[in-house]
């Protein structure tokens, strides 16, 4: 069980939170791996729309984004992808996605070459952004993620 299939977070490009909800696992009734990292309980979870309820509006959320920015995008990807039908719906899904991460693997083989580390939590530290909520925790990452790519792309939202 990835936490992908737990929570779903989405903001726009100007912070604003516009999905913010745990996902209820429609297969798995335990996952003791991600409980450790993420703290994601299955109580937590247990009153939380499925995926498959959530469908229409993520759907609506990612056509009416220029960009979809992640960190790690082909996990996500890898995931996402299927609540699309047809080959040509991933593709634009596929066509919108940038990823924060390999940014961030360009920025370290241009300006710090002896760093190796490239998690989110290092793209962090590297550019000296403070978190705002707890690390591994949904919502923190997600503005973690927003902070590292404007600290990349200064102007990207302008």
């Amino acid at each position: 069980m990835r936490y992908e299939d737990l929570v779903t977070i989405h903001r726009d490009g100007e912070g604003n939170i516009i999905m913010d909800t745990f996902v209820k696992p429609a297969h798995k009734k335990k996952w003791k791996q991600t409980e450790k990292i993420h703290g994601i309980t299955p109580e937590m979870v247990e009153n939380s729309p499925l995926l498959d309820d959530l469908i229409p509006q993520i759907k609506e959320i990612f056509e009416g984004a220029d960009n979809i920015i992640a960190y790690g995008v082909s996990t996500d990807y890898s995931h996402i992808k299927y609540i699309y039908d047809t080959e040509d719906e991933r593709e634009a899904l596929r066509k919108k996605t940038r990823c924060c991460a390999n940014e961030f693997v360009r920025y370290l083989h241009e300006h710090h070459p002896d760093l190796v580390h490239a998690s989110l939590t290092d793209a962090m530290e590297c550019l000296g952004i403070a978190w705002d909520g707890i690390p591994h925790s949904s919502i923190a990452d997600t503005i973690a993620c927003m902070k590292v790519w404007d600290a990349l792309f200064p102007n990207y939202y302008n």
